[in-house]
């Protein structure tokens, strides 16, 4: 009889517990860690509200995302499709609310100058190609590695100027 009388007071005191825990914690709280998605735009994601202003930005970045899928599917061997996924992994984990204006400036200039590294490097892949003292599907993988590192910057810098036209309050991290 003791045993049943236990289990009925904890069956009773349980809720009343949680409710009393439920009353002590922020409701922001349970409502969070959050994830904010624009509808289009099923890659991206925030840890805040994405302002409908800025999807036009984000078009660009999702427009890289579709291409790096590309390059992952037409990738040669097994360490370049690694080395797609790893960087496509970084974007898809990135959070894409509003960037501060320094932000967006860093993005330019760094996107400008790894293009122009990468613009020589690809030039120099692409000369191997057909010469038999190169493996081809390395020449291939590492120029599919070097054109999708173009067009994410490429994209990237078309996203921070998006940005930087818009002036939006920043929300990101």
């Amino acid at each position: 009889m003791g045993r049943t009388d236990g289990y009925r007071r904890r069956a009773i005191l349980a809720p009343l517990g949680l409710g009393v825990l439920m009353l002590t914690i922020p409701v922001t709280a349970l409502a969070c860690p959050c994830t904010y998605k624009l509808e289009g735009f099923p890659d991206i994601s925030s840890d805040k509200p994405i302002p409908a202003a800025h999807a036009v930005c984000l078009r660009s970045v999702e427009e890289f995302v579709k291409g790096k899928r590309k390059f992952i599917a037409n990738s040669n061997r097994e360490k370049a499709r690694a080395a797609h996924e790893k960087s496509l992994r970084i974007i898809l984990d990135t959070d894409w609310g509003v960037p501060s204006t320094e932000t967006a400036n860093a993005l330019i200039e760094q996107g400008k100058r790894v293009i122009s590294e990468t613009q020589e490097t690809l030039a120099t892949e692409r000369r191997k190609l057909g010469d038999p003292g190169h493996i081809q599907e390395i020449v291939r993988d590492n120029i599919s590695l070097d054109e999708s590192t173009v067009l994410m910057r490429t994209k990237f810098i078309e996203y921070a100027r998006c940005v930087l036209k818009n002036d939006l309050p920043p929300t990101a991290k």
